[in-house]
């Protein structure tokens, strides 16, 4: 009785972050969803973004929390671009230099959106800097180097290789030999050199998760 009654406090506990972990995966996929209805391009992106940088993940053995805020990161990291204008965001055509400033606003939007969820704090950082590039030429704020979160860098290596092996309205799939050629050309410059090896190396298994999607659909 004295163990139930002590232990009482720490079931509670459990249960409430079970029911809380609940409702922020629904709010996620719900924003999700909106994402994926207003720009239907991009449908299915954000959970292959999620599931490469998983792989990635486990190969790195980070530690299980860190990622799980990375997977809650890679699947929020596109929220933004529902306050961009569908002008922009579905152009068939590449974006003007304007257009472009006003697209490059989607991780600090996302950003401003993922604040109200709850331990937003925990993995905000990957919706806010998987723009941002090694060398310190990205955006929203110029980070190089281990400065950007180890969140946005894997989400960054995952988000381009998904973009470019992706059809889009201004373009076609690429194959695998040209993105892989692409990821390696970056090496140093848009992506951490030890991400684009170690991307390059499980390659096999990033295959397998993209065919899944493909299978699904």
């Amino acid at each position: 009785s004295n163990f139930i009654h002590k232990a009482a406090p720490i079931f509670e506990t459990l249960i409430l972050r079970s029911e809380m972990d609940s409702w922020l995966i629904g709010m996620v996929e719900t924003i999700i969803a909106l994402v994926e209805a207003k720009d239907t391009y991009t449908r299915g992106h954000s959970e292959r973004v999620c599931r490469y940088a998983s792989a990635i993940a486990d190969e790195l053995a980070l530690k299980r929390e860190t990622k799980r805020m990375l997977m809650v990161s890679a699947i929020c990291h596109d929220i933004g671009k529902v306050g961009i204008p569908d002008h922009i965001l579905k152009k068939a055509s590449i974006l003007s230099a304007e257009e472009y400033e006003e697209m490059k606003l989607h991780p600090l939007l996302g950003a401003e959106i993922i604040k109200h969820l709850p331990h937003y704090n925990r993995f905000i950082s990957g919706v806010r800097s998987h723009h941002e590039k090694w060398d310190g030429s990205g955006y929203p704020k110029g980070l190089a180097g281990e400065d950007i979160p180890i969140e946005g860098r894997i989400c960054a290596i995952a988000d381009v290789f998904d973009a470019l092996t992706s059809k889009r309205p201004y373009k076609d799939a690429w194959s695998i030999e040209k993105t892989v050629d692409f990821l390696q050309s970056q090496k140093g410059k848009h992506f951490e050199p030890r991400l684009v090896d170690l991307m390059i190396e499980i390659m096999p298994k990033i295959l397998d998760i993209k065919a899944t999607f493909k299978d699904e659909d």
